[in-house]
């Protein structure tokens, strides 16, 4: 198998990324802490891993559909920015807590995270599991959904500065911090390997 992976990468002639891999695997099992991010981003790692997802039940499209069609996935970008108002309800007789939205859904909000980075954050991958007291907030207001990010289960980001978002597009799900910009899990390799190349393009 390894020899297998060995000759596609040579095929897509990303053979440095793949040393590149395997080199921080080897220092993660020699326990690096620089690596630690790998283990969370494999625990939560899914054919969609840009931001987490959550079970809501919609008031307004039980009432419009009936309850069998309330109930969907939705992920945490989109909830905390345009549900009308929402809370997370524990669930009942062994069944799993779930948002419930009411009013519906309306014009994004103003979503961002408040915790103070630096420049020398930029450009390295980080994992909630070292912020614990990340937060998520919507118009000045913390929500119950405001935790995701760092529980039940931690998830990687990436810091860069607030004009590197112009290399951005409607499909990543960007976060303003401040002098900064954040993005998670998928978009986070995605913004990583663009800000690598456009570093690398600078010296040249």
């Amino acid at each position: 198998m390894d020899q297998v992976l060995t000759d596609y990468a040579a095929k897509l002639q990303i053979d440095r990324k793949l040393l590149q891999t395997r080199k921080m695997y080897e220092r993660l099992e020699k326990g690096s802490k620089y690596e630690q991010w790998i283990e969370d981003y494999e625990a939560i790692d899914s054919f969609r891993t840009s931001l987490p997802s959550v079970e809501v039940f919609d008031w307004r499209e039980a009432e419009r559909r009936g309850k069998h069609l309330a109930s969907f996935s939705v992920d945490l970008y989109t909830l905390i920015r345009q549900a009308h108002q929402f809370r997370f309800k524990e669930g009942k007789g062994g069944l799993p807590g779930r948002m419930v939205v009411y009013g519906g859904w309306e014009k994004p909000r103003y979503t961002y995270f408040n915790q103070p980075f630096s420049s020398a954050d930029c450009g390295f991958i980080k994992t909630t599991r070292d912020y614990p007291d990340l937060l998520l907030f919507r118009e000045g207001h913390i929500t119950t959904a405001s935790h995701i990010m760092v529980k039940p289960k931690p998830h990687i980001f990436v810091v860069l500065p607030k004009e590197f978002q112009e290399f951005t597009d409607w499909r990543m799900a960007i976060f303003p911090c401040g002098e900064y910009v954040m993005a998670f899990n998928g978009d986070a390799l995605l913004l990583l390997e663009i800000w690598r190349r456009e570093q690398e393009r600078q010296l040249t």
